[in-house]
């Protein structure tokens, strides 16, 4: 349906019990409060990706006077050069509008997730709001920087263990990280993953050397995910044994998927899926593991929302 239908108030929107807002900019609508008070039998909305902070959206919905439950939220930042040279005054206002957001509909949010270009200040205070707020999260997608703010985002996995079932999660690791960091953050991270997982989608964006990813597949003996995905930067044949041996062997999934990227410090590509290795599939057909294409085996947000809601 239309945007404008919405807001005009058609006959065919008055019967809507849940709306997917994807990818839309609401600078300049003005009257989405006034269109949701008049959506009458209106349960649930869905935001993806859409332009939020240069508009009132957020303190239309947080004015409504009806009951309305936000679903799912997934957050992008502006697409000018405005959040490049935002002032201190106007991302605080950001983080409060955020804040205020989480608080309104705590109990109903499922589903987060942060577009990589989310400005660090404000995805790292949201994550606090949501710990603290969010207590029913199904599906998180999140990326992160270094070390520590990757330990911040394991904090957020841990504290929704009990329901997460849908997980991604893309690991920008600095080039001469030290190894002992490395294996602290995947040991941790191995150790907090629910014991079963609908869909675990694992990148690692920098240098991780052979010894980690052993210790890291080693300790995953506890869990099972039915969708298993792995984007790494380090050779097919360097990973495959450990893959194997830890989760083939073990039966740890249903379906896998793998892509290598050859990276270095200034340049990362494709390099090999594991899809495309056609003696290798048969093996892990034995042991009842698919092996999938990558992309074909990834959730896409607006997928999943359109599929479960």
């Amino acid at each position: 349906m239309r945007l404008d239908n919405l807001i005009c108030g058609s006959n065919s929107s008055k019967h809507l019990k849940i709306i997917i807002f994807h990818k839309i900019d609401f600078k300049n609508i003005l009257h989405i409060k006034e269109a949701f008070e008049q959506l009458n039998v209106l349960e649930s909305i869905h935001i993806l990706e859409c332009l939020i902070f240069n508009s009132s959206f957020i303190q239309q919905i947080i004015g409504l006077n009806k009951p309305l439950k936000l679903i799912s939220l997934f957050i992008r930042n502006e697409d000018d050069h405005r959040s490049l040279f935002m002032s201190d005054e106007d991302r605080n206002l950001q983080i409060e509008s955020i804040r205020l957001l989480f608080q309104k509909f705590e109990g109903y949010l499922e589903n987060i997730g942060f577009n990589s270009n989310v400005n660090d200040v404000l995805k790292y205070e949201a994550l606090k709001f949501i710990n603290s707020y969010c207590k029913r999260i199904k599906f998180f997608d999140i990326d992160t920087h270094g070390i520590q703010k990757a330990h911040i985002v394991l904090d957020s996995v841990k504290i929704f263990v009990q329901n997460l079932n849908y997980l991604s999660m893309y690991f920008y690791i600095p080039y001469g990280e030290k190894n002992e960091s490395t294996i602290e953050l995947v040991l941790r991270l191995a150790h907090i993953l629910p014991c079963k997982l609908e869909f675990l989608n694992l990148s690692f964006n920098g240098e991780i050397k052979k010894n980690v990813w052993e210790v890291f597949l080693k300790n995953l003996r506890h869990i099972f995910v039915k969708k298993l995905l792995f984007e790494i930067n380090i050779l097919l044949a360097d990973i495959l044994p450990y893959i194997k041996e830890y989760i083939m062997k073990e039966k740890r999934a249903e379906y896998l998927a793998i892509v290598s990227r050859h990276a270095s410090r200034f340049r990362c590509y494709r390099q090999r899926e594991l899809f495309t290795i056609t003696d290798e599939l048969k093996e892990f057909e034995s042991y009842n593991i698919k092996i999938k294409e990558y992309d074909n085996l990834f959730i896409k947000a607006i997928k999943f929302i359109d599929e479960m809601y």
